[in-house]
């Protein structure tokens, strides 16, 4: 893969993550917040891909930003899921015990949105970030080494 290739997989990747962040700090909806989440796992994921075949771009990371925000967004998706659990109790299981934990759970909700949205601010998400990802892409990749680094990444996974 060349030079030119790989800047245009990073450039689809943060013109997908751009489009699906604008949508989700509109609302912070958990399946919003899950779409931001996997966008930026598939960069991130692009990220690894590149600096374990060539060992030379190892300063090639996600913006520190966008991991703040990242880790903001997944303990506010992490809360969501906690509650929409709770919620689905039958109602027999109900008790005081599990209302005052939804309560305590939403207003942690709440207060993680507003650190989120204090963390975003008016920024852009990229800001530099972006121009630092491309500056470091390197001049080409051999293909047999990508099939090596995926082959490597399929024998590691559990099944």
């Amino acid at each position: 893969m060349k030079r030119k290739e790989l800047i245009k997989v990073v450039n689809q990747r943060i013109t997908k993550i751009d489009k699906v962040f604008k949508h989700t700090v509109k609302e912070f909806s958990s399946s919003g917040i899950h779409k931001f989440r996997l966008e930026v796992k598939k960069l991130r994921s692009f990220i690894t891909l590149v600096t374990s075949v060539d060992h030379k771009t190892a300063h090639l990371a996600l913006p520190g930003h966008l991991r703040n925000i990242y880790a903001a967004l997944g303990e506010i998706r992490n809360l969501q899921l906690q509650q929409r659990r709770i919620d689905e109790l039958p109602a027999v299981q109900h008790s005081t015990v599990s209302e005052s934990y939804s309560e305590f759970v939403s207003k942690r909700i709440g207060d993680s949105i507003s650190e989120a949205k204090r963390l975003i601010g008016g920024k852009r998400l990229f800001r530099k970030g972006k121009s630092r990802l491309r500056s470091r892409i390197p001049p080409r990749i051999n293909p047999g080494k990508i099939r090596k680094f995926i082959a490597r990444r399929l024998e590691s996974r559990p099944t």
